[in-house]
């Protein structure tokens, strides 16, 4: 019954004979359609199932990793930052766990760098009071001479200083770490500069029986820095190698250039810093073996400034010493050179 029921066709001519007429019935072709409908049905289903477990999968391994870092900033949030998170890989959950960690190690080396601070300064701060209060309480006795009581004084006065300068040294650091000072970079003529400085330091050397000498070369040279800045550098120094120099030395301020970029180095002849103590001479409150002595004053914050003048300058600070020589360090200031021009010495 082709009229009635699905056939496939097929028509072939057969030259001067007529036409050969073909019919195959669709039942197996339909049975084949059906299996591959079944096929391409449970291949979709499976394909879906996969997908679902894999998404799953991702989000499980995407969100722990997440969970964690969560976790972590919430305990850096309160103050724990005993954290480690762990590797993860270099994609960008990597880099940010890594970045976490990071974050933690500096913020717990600030909370020990804080306390010690703290520590320190209640150190620094509780011996001078302790002396202003036991020489105030003696200087207050009815029986006490006027020679014992003006020694007393004296020690008051000096401890008063020293905790006059630890708190000056203090604000300074405070204002550097905090970015509240201006760097006042200015043009200026620097024999005219070094000239000034030399001027008003020598009398303190010339005052304990030492000498302080300059060596700069003989040009017009001017140059882009901070004066006063510049000038704490050098009386910070300076005023190490007079505590820690014998009378009848002298103390070198040599200055130079290389193209564009100036050399101050300070020399002396004092007890020099011992090798164990050469790393750590910048770091804030630290005091070499020789520099405890409480005579020599001090508040072990002097060259932690220096340093960090220095680094405003967009300069750099080298110290060598050894107990024969004294002590030697040299600042660069770099690009502070302007222009030079030769000049006769006169």
């Amino acid at each position: 019954d082709w009229k009635n029921q699905p056939y496939i066709v097929t028509v072939s001519s057969i030259p001067n004979q007529g036409y050969v007429f073909m019919f195959q019935n669709t039942d197996s072709i339909q049975t084949l359609i059906d299996r591959l409908n079944n096929h391409f049905f449970i291949t979709g289903l499976i394909t879906a199932i996969l997908t679902i477990v894999i998404i799953i999968l991702l989000s499980i391994a995407l969100v722990r990793p997440l969970n964690k870092m969560k976790e972590a900033t919430i305990q850096i949030k309160s103050g724990d930052f005993s954290i480690s998170l762990p590797d993860i890989g270099n994609d960008e959950l990597g880099k940010l766990a890594k970045t976490i960690n990071l974050l933690a190690s500096e913020l717990m080396h600030l909370k020990e760098e804080r306390s010690q601070f703290l520590a320190t300064i209640s150190h620094e701060l509780r011996t001078p009071l302790t002396y202003l209060k036991g020489y105030a309480d003696i200087v207050q006795r009815k029986n006490l001479s006027i020679e014992e009581r003006d020694k007393y004084l004296s020690i008051i006065q000096e401890e008063a200083k020293r905790i006059n300068t630890l708190v000056e040294d203090l604000f300074e650091l405070a204002k550097i770490d905090q970015y509240g000072f201006e760097m006042k970079k200015q043009t200026i003529q620097l024999s005219e500069f070094i000239a000034h400085l030399h001027h008003k330091f020598e009398p303190a050397f010339l005052h304990q029986s030492m000498r302080l000498h300059v060596e700069m070369p003989q040009k017009d040279i001017n140059v882009n820095i901070d004066s006063a800045r510049v000038e704490q550098m050098l009386y910070n120094l300076l005023d190490n190698s007079l505590k820690y120099s014998q009378t009848a030395t002298e103390t070198t301020l040599k200055i130079w250039t290389n193209t564009k970029d100036l050399y101050l180095r300070i020399i002396d002849n004092g007890s020099g810093i011992q090798e164990k103590d050469l790393p750590h001479i910048f770091k804030r409150f630290y005091r070499g073996t020789y520099s405890n002595d409480s005579c020599k004053g001090g508040s072990g914050l002097g060259l932690s400034i220096v340093k960090e003048l220095v680094n405003a300058h967009n300069g750099e600070i080298t110290v060598k010493s050894n107990s024969k020589t004294g002590t030697t360090f040299t600042i660069m200031l770099k690009g502070a050179v302007l222009n030079e021009k030769d000049t006769f010495s006169r």
